[in-house]
């Protein structure tokens, strides 16, 4: 009825999209987080949650992808291209798992001393943070291209179960 599921070092096309989308979306909320009140803090919390998940997802990621790396036919052409997209796959998560910590402790610092910083003070840590988030989506966008290279250029491919 259904198709098999994939081996886990086939799951590297499927957990990679989910990081990259989450990310993506993450970043959308967190300028609506400056909104005032409560609406301001339930989405700085809907950021954070997506960057938690996203966090979740790199881990999965990264995983999976050293895993199908171990089983991919490998060529001098795609070597270096692999290095590079495993090596930046791994510095994406680690920045992915510490601007989620970091906008943890912007987003739930404040909230348990009872006490917002004033709005000068949020509008610049917001700024400041997504200046950041914003060089971590570029080394996403890098990393997926170099993924886009082993699979469209170099035919590397995912082994599915038959």
């Amino acid at each position: 009825m259904f198709p098999p599921i994939p081996d886990w070092d086939a799951m590297h096309p499927f957990a990679v999209h989910f990081a990259v989308a989450l990310a993506f979306a993450a970043v959308l909320f967190v300028p609506l987080g400056l909104l005032p009140g409560q609406r301001g803090r339930d989405f700085a919390v809907a950021a954070l949650l997506l960057m938690a998940l996203a966090s979740c997802a790199s881990i999965i990621s990264v995983s999976t992808g050293t895993a199908a790396a171990r089983l991919a036919e490998r060529n001098a052409d795609a070597e270096e291209t692999l290095v590079r997209h495993e090596r930046n796959g791994r510095w994406a998560r680690n920045a992915q798992i510490a601007l989620s910590m970091i906008y943890a402790a912007i987003v739930l610092i404040p909230a348990a001393r009872g006490r917002e910083p004033g709005a000068t003070g949020k509008i610049a840590m917001t700024a400041v943070f997504l200046a950041a988030y914003a060089g971590f989506l570029v080394l996403l966008l890098w990393v997926g291209h170099d993924g886009g290279l082993l699979v469209h250029e170099h035919g590397i491919r995912a082994l599915l179960p038959k």
